[in-house]
Parts: structure tokens; C-alpha cells; sequence
């Protein structure tokens, strides 16, 4: 795990249940967003893009190469969470699964 990334398992599972918070609040059951994000981590992951955000709801999502950091928009007093890129995009990836799984079938 990189340096900027929760550094206890406490931070981590921290940094999990925001990152989940974080898809639930803001890209919800969408599947587009949660493309798009992912495209979007892979970019900054293989320098094509320096970094991205993105405000949703109620948290804000800042990549950079090295981590992804989710503050929460509406609670001041919480702490940004950070994790790495790959444990996001793992997450991204998990959601995506539970997407498919729910959508019916033609």
C-alpha cells in the first residue's frame, strides 16, 4: 500500500465504508457513473489524465495518481478518507458486479 493510504486496519476499513458510502450517496445504482468512474481511475492509474474529481451528493472524490481521497461534503467535522487507486477501482469494479446482478434479464 502506498504511503498516502490508510495506514492501520482501522483507517483502511475507515477508508472502505466511505468508499462504499461514497457509492451508494453518489453513484447510486447508475451504472453509466460507475463506468465512467472507473474509466476515470484507469486514466489518472496510467497518466492520461494528472487527476480527477468529482462533487456528488454528499462527498467529494479526488484521484490522483497515487490515492484516492473522499471527503464528506456535509459532515465538517469528518476526515477525509484516503485509499489507494486499486483498492477504489476493486470496489468500483464489485459494485459494478452487484449492478449487473440486480438488472433483469430480456
Amino acid at each position: 500500500m502506498n504511503a498516502n493510504a490508510a495506514k492501520t486496519p482501522d483507517d483502511r476499513q475507515a477508508a472502505q465504508k466511505r468508499a462504499i458510502a461514497f457509492l451508494t450517496m453518489d453513484i447510486q445504482r447508475v451504472r453509466e457513473a460507475a463506468v465512467e468512474l472507473a474509466d476515470k481511475l484507469e486514466a489518472v492509474r496510467s497518466g492520461e489524465l494528472d487527476r480527477w474529481e468529482r462533487l456528488g451528493n454528499a462527498y467529494c472524490l479526488q484521484v490522483l495518481p497515487d490515492r484516492a481521497t473522499i471527503e464528506d461534503t456535509v459532515d465538517d467535522q469528518s476526515e477525509a478518507c484516503t485509499l489507494s487507486i486499486e483498492e477504489l477501482a476493486q470496489l468500483v469494479q464489485d459494485w459494478m458486479h452487484d449492478l449487473d446482478a440486480d438488472s433483469p434479464i430480456d
